[in-house]
This record gives structure tokens, C-alpha cells and sequence, in this order.
């Protein structure tokens, strides 16, 4: 949730998903640490997504 709200306040919107790495991709593209957050901790956001 604190992912699409923070595409919320930057971009006015988010899309409509459940997947972490995509809401992740799209954060990173306004804040580019969390490009590197996202490719240190893939696997385990997959897992995550998986559990879901």
C-alpha cells in the first residue's frame, strides 16, 4: 500500500495491480534506489507475490 500511495502523491495515480515488482518498476522509475531494492530482493519479492 505505501507504494501506491507514494505513485499516488508523485504521479497522481497507480496502477491497478497486486504484483510488488510491478508497483516496484513503476516507483523506480521516479526514485531510482528502488530500481537497485528491486534487483537485490527479486527473488524474495517473488516469493512473496507467490505467497499471496
Amino acid at each position: 500500500m505505501l507504494i501506491k500511495y507514494f505513485l499516488a502523491l508523485k504521479i497522481g495515480c497507480f496502477p491497478r495491480t497486486h504484483s510488488l515488482i510491478r508497483l516496484i518498476e513503476e516507483a523506480g522509475q521516479l526514485e531510482p534506489e528502488l530500481v537497485e531494492y528491486l534487483t537485490e530482493n527479486r527473488d524474495a519479492l517473488m516469493l512473496l507475490e507467490d505467497a499471496l
